[in-house]
C-alpha cells in the first residue's frame, strides 16, 4: 500500500509540473542572426515554453511540419536536424530541471518496484494460480480447473503469508483430497511447480526455495510425488517477441515430465517421435518413447507443463525396444560430428531441434542448427 501511494505521489508532482511548465515563459535563448527570432521558438509567437517541445515532439511523430524559419528556430543545438534533443533542451531550460530524467527515475522505480510480482502455477491435478508481490507475499489464490474449484471453496486467510506458507498448506490440502496418492496405474504422479511466463522472482533463488521447502513438506506427508519446477530458463526463447517473453516450455523440459510421469530413466527411454503441435488452440508437445520392455505415448502441455494424455502398454516384439541406449552414440556425440562436419565451433551454434527417431529399425538423430547466419540439418 505504502508504494503505492509513493508511486502515487511522484505521479502527481510529475502531472502537476507538466501542468505548471505549460504556464512559465523564458525569453532567455539567444537570438538567431539569420531571423532575429528567439531559437527554440519553434511556434514562432516570440517566447520559448514548453508549446515549442511539443511542436517539435509533433513534427517528430509526422503530425506538423515545419516551415524554413520555425526549422531554424527549432533546430536548438544546430546540427541541422531536429529530433528529440531539441525539445528536451526546451523543456529542461523551461523548467529549469531534467524532466526527462525524472520522468526515466519513475518508471525505473515502478519497473523495479512493481513488476516484480508475478504469478506461480501449481498443477498437480487441481490447477491453482498464485499470485504474490514484490515482497513475494501472496495477493491471490484462483482455481485454473474444477477439481481446484471444489478444493478452494473454503481457502482464505492467505493474503498477505508468503509464498512458500501458501504453498505448503495447498498441499497439505491437495494431499487430504487424495491427490498425492502413489502411482496408479502406471503413472506416477508429478508436481509442477511453474513460474508463469513473464513474472519475476522476488528474490535469486525464489524457485529453488519454493521447490526445496515444497519436497519437506511431501515428506512429512509420507507421499512421494516427483517435482518438476518450470523457470524462466526453462521457456523456449525462439518464441521470444519484442512484445512479450515466449510462454512455451522447451523440448527437453517436455521430456523430462514426461519421463517423470512415466517413472523412466532418460537413460532407458528410446524416443520414435518428439512433435510440437496445436489441438483446438492448445500447443502441445507429443511424444512417444519406449523403455524396459514397455511403449510410451505421451502428451504435454507446452504451456503450463500439464500431461493431458498417457497411454502405456506392453512393447510388440520386435519394436525398437530391443534396441538398447548403449548401443549407438549420445546425443552430445552426435553433435559434435555435425559440428565438425559443418566446419563450425560449438560456441557460435545453436540447435533448434535434436531428435532421436528411427527409419526401417535405424536409428538416427536429426539435428537443425544455426551458425554464424546460415542454417544447417543434420
Amino acid at each position: 500500500m505504502k508504494r503505492n501511494k509513493a508511486i502515487s505521489l511522484i505521479l502527481t508532482l510529475v502531472l502537476a509540473l507538466t501542468v505548471s511548465m505549460q504556464g512559465l515563459c523564458f525569453t532567455a535563448f539567444a537570438e538567431t542572426d539569420a531571423t532575429s527570432l528567439l531559437l527554440g521558438d519553434a511556434n514562432l509567437d516570440n517566447k520559448v515554453n514548453i508549446k515549442d517541445a511539443t511542436n517539435i515532439q509533433k513534427s517528430i511523430a509526422k503530425i506538423t511540419t515545419f516551415g524554413e524559419i520555425a526549422k531554424n528556430t527549432a533546430d536548438v543545438d544546430k546540427n541541422k536536424n531536429i529530433n528529440i534533443k531539441d525539445a528536451t533542451a526546451i523543456q529542461k531550460w523551461v523548467a529549469n530541471i531534467d524532466v526527462p530524467y525524472l520522468i526515466g527515475q519513475l518508471f525505473e522505480y515502478i519497473g523495479e518496484n512493481v513488476s516484480k510480482g508475478g504469478f506461480i502455477l501449481l498443477n498437480i491435478n487441481p490447477e491453482i494460480r498464485i499470485g504474490y508481490n514484490a515482497d513475494g507475499n501472496v495477493t491471490t489464490v484462483t482455481a485454473e480447473n474444477k477439481d481446484a474449484e471444489a478444493l478452494l471453496h473454503n481457502f482464505k486467510g492467505y493474503e498477505g503469508k508468503s509464498c512458500k506458507a501458501v504453498v505448503d498448506s495447498l498441499l497439505v490440502l491437495v494431499n487430504d483430497a487424495g491427490y498425492l496418492i502413489d502411482e496408479i496405474d502406471g503413472e506416477n504422479k508429478v508436481i509442477v511447480i511453474q513460474l508463469e511466463a513473464g513474472s519475476m522472482a522476488p528474490k535469486e533463488g525464489f524457485m529453488e526455495e519454493l521447490e526445496s521447502n515444497a519436497k519437506n513438506t511431501v515428506k512429512s506427508l509420507e507421499v512421494k510425488p516427483e517435482f518438476i519446477k518450470i523457470e524462466d530458463k526453462d521457456y523456449d526463447i525462439k518464441y521470444n517477441t519484442s512484445a512479450k517473453p515466449s510462454e512455451f516450455i522447451t523440448l527437453e523440459k517436455a521430456i523430462e515430465i514426461a519421463l517423470a510421469y512415466s517413472n523412466i530413466w532418460a537413460e532407458d527411454a528410446i524416443f520414435e517421435e518428439k512433435e510440437y503441435d496445436i489441438d483446438d488452440g492448445t500447443p502441445y508437445y507429443e511424444l512417444e518413447f519406449t523403455a524396459n520392455g514397455y511403449e510410451f505415448e505421451c502428451e504435454v502441455n507446452a504451456l503450463n507443463g500439464k500431461v493431458v494424455e498417457f497411454e502405456k502398454e506392453k512393447s510388440k516384439s520386435g519394436t525398437a525396444d530391443e534396441i538398447k541406449p548403449e548401443d549407438f552414440i549420445s546425443l552430445n556425440e552426435a553433435k559434435k560430428i555435425a559440428l565438425i562436419d559443418a566446419n563450425v565451433n560449438e560456441a557460435d551454434a545453436r540447435f533448434d531441434d535434436k531428435e532421436f527417431d528411427l527409419d526401417d529399425g535405424t536409428p538416427y538423430y536429426e539435428l537443425e542448427f544455426t551458425a554464424n547466419g546460415l542454417e544447417y540439418e543434420y
